[in-house]
């Protein structure tokens, strides 16, 4: 699966610890889906083959792939491809490994974060640059994951707020430069330089830390109990009304196929809701 540009959590659309709801479409997601209660999380390759890890830390590799099974970590936390052949994942342990032939042979690449990394989340949006969200830090590579810098919070935050005012929640990167941020205390963050530096935009009317959708360094989707649109880099923010998206559907991931078709999935009295565009679709 190819990477597009107006995209969140490109490749893959996770959806917590104990239920999975995943969706394909043309490169980046659609109407066909699949739902595991164990299913931890879903990336795909090229040819559109999905790798499962399920709630336990096991990898299920596509049948296509004859692996070496003696190169995996014990337990894979998340797992992100590029292509068809550059991959990586996290496992619980905090260390990142690495293949390049299709997920046939991993390697360790680093070694990088904190024990118990399950709820990490691993973003990559080419074969260099990547983001881990790890706990109370946000983490960025320009190398493939050898090496990792912590790009949020910074020095001047970490003095001024307090912990949730500064723990990362949902994020969202367009490209090498462009970044958007939400944390768990509800304030959004926009990055234009790679995380170097970090502005903070108004609050949204309708706040929430579950999904951060961002189209470009003036367009983004926010929200979870509720959905709020900003099309002025986050100076003012419009209400999506419970008529298109229901406030009593809590939200957990969205994506764009392009600007003006997006998709959002949540749970809805233990089903799955997914919406496309404006008419909600059960």
């Amino acid at each position: 699966m190819s990477k597009q540009r107006v995209r969140h959590r490109r490749g893959k659309l996770t959806f917590g610890y104990f239920v999975a709801f995943i969706v394909v479409l043309a490169g980046s997601c659609g109407t066909s889906y699949v739902t595991h209660p164990k299913i931890r999380d879903v990336a795909f390759s090229l040819e559109g083959e999905p790798w499962v890890v399920l709630g336990t830390g096991r990898l299920i590799p596509p049948q296509s792939v004859d692996i070496a099974e003696e190169t995996l970590p014990e337990k894979t936390a998340q797992i992100e491809f590029i292509g068809q052949s550059h991959g990586w994942l996290l496992d619980w342990k905090g260390k990142v490994y690495g293949t390049e032939d299709g997920g046939r042979n991993w390697s360790l690449k680093a070694a990088a974060f904190p024990v118990n990394s399950f709820y990490a989340k691993m973003d990559f949006i080419n074969e260099r640059i990547g983001l881990v969200s790890h706990g109370p830090a946000l983490y960025r590579t320009v190398d493939g994951g050898s090496s990792w810098r912590k790009i949020f919070p910074t020095e001047d935050l970490q003095r001024t707020g307090t912990a949730d005012d500064i723990r990362p929640g949902a994020y969202s990167q367009i490209d090498a430069n462009i970044i958007w941020l939400v944390t768990q205390s509800k304030r959004v963050f926009v990055s234009t330089n790679g995380g170097a530096v970090w502005n903070e935009t108004n609050s949204p009317v309708v706040p929430g830390d579950n999904i951060l959708a961002a189209i470009s360094e003036e367009e983004a989707w926010v929200g979870n109990a509720g959905l709020s649109h900003t099309t002025d880099g986050g100076r003012t923010w419009r209400t999506v009304s419970a008529a298109q998206v229901p406030h009593d559907v809590i939200l957990t991931s969205m994506c764009f196929s392009d600007a003006g078709t997006g998709w959002a999935v949540g749970w809805l009295s233990r089903r799955f809701r997914l919406i496309r565009g404006r008419q909600p679709r059960v």
